[in-house]
């Protein structure tokens, strides 16, 4: 059984950040690893903006506490204009690549390590007339955890 225990709704935005794409979120240094780029700290802060808005009245989480973490992005166009004269249906949109960026930001506005993300759902969708990221924080209740 799952309570939930933060819920935020975020437009995913375009032009004043850049385009919202992990390549210009993060860039490889050369000692090994990545950092953000002046774009992603600039992402990063607006998206941590609007959850920290939206959470403001959130309690203290057990830190220690199985939590279940749910984004759903809804995109202006999923599918290719082209299709089916296109290679692929769908547009290339990897939203698994944006798992670690947004579960970082949700790490930053509840304290709560993402170790503790037991279970992580990502989901695309259309949505043309509001293009927006969906984030859900549940508590897992009654799991055995040995």
């Amino acid at each position: 059984m799952q309570e939930l225990v933060a819920k935020a709704e975020i437009p995913l935005i375009f032009g004043s950040l850049g385009a919202v794409s992990v390549n210009a979120l993060y860039v490889n240094r050369r000692q090994g690893g990545r950092t953000f780029t002046e774009a992603g700290r600039a992402y990063q802060r607006y998206i941590l903006g609007k959850l920290l808005r939206e959470w403001i009245t959130l309690p203290n989480l057990d830190p220690n506490a199985p939590y279940a973490l749910y984004i759903v992005f809804y995109l202006p166009v999923l599918v290719n204009a082209g299709w089916p004269k296109t290679k692929t249906r769908f547009k290339s949109i990897d939203a698994s690549n944006f798992v670690k960026f947004f579960q970082d930001c949700v790490v930053k506005a509840t304290g709560v390590d993402d170790a503790n993300h037991l279970d992580v759902w990502v989901s695309k969708r259309a949505d043309p007339s509001n293009p927006r990221v969906e984030i859900q924080l549940y508590r897992i209740e009654g799991l055995t955890c040995i």
